[in-house]
């Protein structure tokens, strides 16, 4: 609980007081205000409870959608400890905050005027242990009633002292610039030794060509989950960061058109995310779409599903081409992944399916679920949402004919025909239907 005095003594961790005052429980934690403290004797500080943010924004949040008390309970006004990355550190009216990302969850540790200019010796990236009391986000519109429930709140750490905030590990001195410069001269050098092995195949024999190029197949994969890893620890985390800068500064705009606009941008950003995260996993997982193309979807719908609870499968049928042109390739399974990411995220689907077939028509694949469905043409011209007009151009890339057939409470079909001159030769560009 809080403690609300008037006194002008100073009490440290630890200290043993006797309190006598008026119980108040209209705020987030229960306190007694107008105390009178006296100070009794000096124990061991209180120990903080190692938890990471998101386990107590889970266990609020299923407690705010079941109008429960959270169990064990919300955290609020507790003494935890987690390890965080420093993202930026910002002045405020009262003190200041630093911006923080636990795995991948993010917050303000608050800190009072007399303890922010000791926190600028923190640099962006430092990996910190963090000890603080646990708070809710506080409303910024002022109607908010103090008794409302905040256990579906966005939390914020407290801090006592500068010395809260500890230094495990200084950040990283590869910087986004200096990657690119790094990035640059592994190019160059790969040109010149792209160059070097033309050369040597010309001036060897058709098995040690072999060879070579079994050896670069090796090297590129390598290579592919290298840049990986280093986008990973660079890019993802730096769009996170963006991110909560986005939200940091949303939460001090009063203008309702400025904060809606700032929504945009952020729904925008959470997208640019998504796709990051999918970039990255073509690098480290190749063959998802070098194999064949059954194999290809099989993959990715796999990956898909560890990102949604909606049962998908993959059905493929005829006599399907053991190897299909890389970019019709690369489009299809493009198509498959956004269609099945609209059944997961808007239709409401209890199952998703994806069928390949191979026939006199040419290759179809279709996916398939039982959702709500939606008007095809009000999909379409809805602003901000290019998923549907984003299909359509790589179908008509392709050459192929796409159908999207839906209607309310009816489900959604998506087909993709690609006739069978496309399959044998290059695709050549058709009107969209």
């Amino acid at each position: 609980m809080r403690v609300e005095t008037t006194s002008q003594e100073r009490y440290q961790p630890g200290d043993v007081v006797d309190v006598a005052g008026f119980v108040d429980c209209s705020g987030y934690v229960a306190s007694v205000a107008e105390s009178l403290v006296r100070k009794v004797s000096h124990s061991s500080p209180p120990v903080p409870l190692p938890i990471q943010p998101a386990t107590i924004a889970q266990i609020n949040a299923q407690a705010a959608q079941r109008f429960t008390e959270a169990r064990p309970g919300d955290y609020y006004g507790c003494l935890v400890q987690f390890p965080a990355r420093v993202i930026d550190i910002q002045r405020a009216n009262r003190g200041g905050q630093v911006l923080l990302i636990a795995a991948d969850t993010g917050m303000t540790a608050i800190a009072d005027p007399v303890i922010f200019p000791e926190l600028h010796r923190l640099e962006s990236g430092s990996e910190v242990m963090v000890t603080g009391i646990v708070r809710p986000e506080p409303e910024l519109d002022d109607e908010v009633s103090p008794w409302q429930s905040t256990n579906d709140k966005r939390i914020q750490i407290l801090l006592r002292s500068a010395d809260d905030i500890a230094v495990v590990r200084a950040p990283s001195w590869w910087k986004p610039h200096r990657l690119l410069a790094a990035l640059a001269v592994v190019a160059s050098l790969a040109a010149v030794a792209v160059g070097w092995i033309v050369l040597l195949r010309r001036q060897v024999g058709r098995q040690l060509a072999l060879i070579e190029s079994q050896l670069q197949a090796k090297a590129a994969v390598e290579e592919r989950q290298r840049i990986a890893r280093e986008f990973h620890d660079t890019l993802e985390q730096d769009l996170a960061g963006v991110a909560l800068r986005m939200d940091a500064a949303a939460g001090r705009v009063q203008d309702g058109r400025a904060r809606a606009e700032f929504e945009q941008q952020r729904a925008l950003l959470t997208r640019l995310r998504a796709e990051t995260r999918d970039f990255l996993w073509d690098l480290q997982e190749p063959q998802r779409s070098d194999g064949s193309l059954p194999a290809s979807l099989s993959s990715q719908a796999a990956y898909q599903q560890s990102l949604m609870s909606v049962p998908i499968t993959v059905h493929a049928t005829g006599d399907i081409p053991a190897r299909v042109p890389p970019l019709l390739q690369y489009h299809l399974l493009r198509i498959a992944r956004e269609a099945v990411a609209n059944a997961g995220r808007h239709a409401d689907a209890t199952r998703i399916e994806v069928r390949l077939r191979a026939g006199a028509e040419g290759l179809v694949l279709e996916v398939i679920d039982d959702g709500v469905g939606f008007p095809v043409e009000a999909g379409e011209s809805r602003h901000g949402h290019f998923g549907l007009r984003g299909m359509r151009e790589r179908a008509r890339r392709m050459g192929a004919t796409l159908v999207i057939d839906s209607g309310e409470g009816r489900g959604t079909k998506v087909s993709v025909r690609i006739p069978p001159d496309t399959l044998r030769g290059e695709p050549q560009a058709t009107p969209e239907s």
